[in-house]
C-alpha cells in the first residue's frame, strides 16, 4: 500500500497534464501512487496517460465536475495520505516529502499544506500565495484556518496532504458546488482538526485563459461561497466566534461572487454587488466600496464600450512604459 495517493483531475488538459504528472514522478519522496481522474476529456488526455504505468493509474467519469472528480479519486485511493493537484499545476520537487515528514513528526494534526508559486503562461513569477496569519511554518488550531478564509482564500488544496480517515469525519466535497466547491469543505475539515502549515512553496500555479477560475460557472461559484458562508456563520461556535465579522465577510464573500459573474452575467453581478455594499455599508466611505460603486456603474455600459475603455487603457500603458 503507498503512503501517499495523489489525485489530479482533469478535462481537457492533455497540452498540459505530462508535466503535471512529472512533477510527482520526479519527487524525491517515491511512496506513492497517481490516480488521473478524467472528468469527460473530449481532447488526447487518454492518449497522453496511456504512456504511463504503475504508480500513475487512469480513470474517465463523465463530465460532473472538479469536486467529482477529486470524490472518484479519493474512492479510489489506497495511500495512508490523500494529495491533491490540478493538471495544469506542477508539484515542486521536494513537496511530498516535507509534507509527509510533517505529517509523519506530528500525528495530532489532521492535514498540511504550503504556499504556492504562481506563474504566468511564460513561466514569469506573478506571486507566492501563502497564509496572511503566519509567517513560518506552524502548527495552529483549525479556527485559524477558518479566520484565513474570511476575507482571502490563502489556502492552497493543490499540493495539501490530507490523512485518509478525515474523509470519514468530515465527508467528501460537495459535488452541487460546480466551483470553489473545496471552500466548505475546507471549513468542516478546520471544525474537527488542527493542522500544519508549512511556510514554503509546494506548487507552480499557472495562470493562463483555460483556467477554472476564468471560466467557471457563475451559478457554480454562488454555490460553493454561500456554503462556505454557512459552514461558517450557521455553525454554533465559529458563528460566535466571528459574529463581529460577519458582514464583512459576507461582504467580500458578494464581492468574489460578483466578480465571477462580471461580464457574463451582469444582472447577477449587480445584484452581488448592491449586496456587498448595503450588507458592510460602512465600507461606502473607503477604497473598497468606492470600487464596488465603480463596477456596478461600468457594468451599465455596453460590452463594446467596455472593451473600447481596456483597448485605450493598454494602448495607454504600452506608451508609459516605451
Amino acid at each position: 500500500m503507498p503512503k501517499v495517493s495523489v489525485i489530479i483531475p482533469t478535462y481537457n488538459r492533455a497540452w498540459c497534464l505530462q508535466k503535471a504528472i512529472d512533477s510527482i514522478l520526479d519527487q524525491t519522496y517515491q511512496d506513492f501512487e497517481v490516480l488521473i481522474i478524467d472528468d469527460g476529456s473530449t481532447d488526447k488526455t487518454k492518449a497522453i496517460v496511456a504512456n504511463h504505468s504503475a504508480p500513475v493509474r487512469y480513470y474517465y467519469q463523465e463530465n460532473r465536475g472538479f469536486c467529482a472528480a477529486l470524490n472518484a479519486g479519493i474512492e479510489r485511493a489506497n495511500g495512508e495520505y490523500i494529495s491533491f493537484l490540478n493538471s495544469d499545476d506542477v508539484l515542486l520537487k521536494d513537496a511530498l516529502r516535507s509534507g509527509v515528514e510533517f505529517m509523519n513528526n506530528h500525528p495530532e494534526i489532521g492535514f498540511v499544506y504550503g504556499q504556492g508559486q504562481h506563474v504566468d503562461i511564460s513561466g514569469r513569477s506573478l506571486f507566492v500565495k501563502k497564509s496572511v496569519l503566519f509567517k513560518d511554518s506552524c502548527i495552529a488550531d483549525g479556527t485559524e484556518l477558518v479566520r484565513e478564509l474570511l476575507f482571502c482564500f490563502r489556502v492552497e488544496i493543490n499540493g495539501m496532504i490530507v490523512r485518509r480517515e478525515c474523509f470519514k469525519k468530515v465527508g467528501k466535497f460537495p459535488e452541487n458546488c460546480r466551483f470553489a466547491g473545496e471552500s466548505p469543505w475546507l471549513v468542516r475539515l478546520a471544525k474537527e482538526y488542527r493542522f500544519g502549515y508549512i511556510a514554503e512553496p509546494f506548487t507552480i500555479v499557472l495562470h493562463h485563459p483555460g483556467q477554472l477560475m476564468w471560466r467557471c460557472d457563475p451559478k457554480g461559484a454562488e454555490a460553493g461561497y454561500l456554503a462556505a458562508l454557512a459552514e461558517i456563520f450557521e455553525d454554533p461556535v465559529l458563528g460566535e466566534r466571528f459574529r463581529s465579522l460577519k458582514d464583512r465577510t459576507y461582504s467580500t464573500y458578494y464581492q468574489w461572487i460578483a466578480g465571477h459573474a462580471y461580464g457574463k452575467d451582469m444582472t447577477m453581478a449587480r445584484r452581488y454587488l448592491r449586496k456587498a455594499l448595503l450588507t458592510c455599508p460602512q465600507s461606502s466611505l473607503k477604497a473598497e466600496g468606492f470600487g464596488i460603486i465603480y463596477l456596478y456603474l461600468k457594468s451599465f455600459v455596453p460590452e463594446r464600450q467596455r472593451e473600447a475603455i481596456r483597448g485605450f487603457k493598454r494602448r495607454l500603458s504600452s506608451l508609459r512604459t516605451a
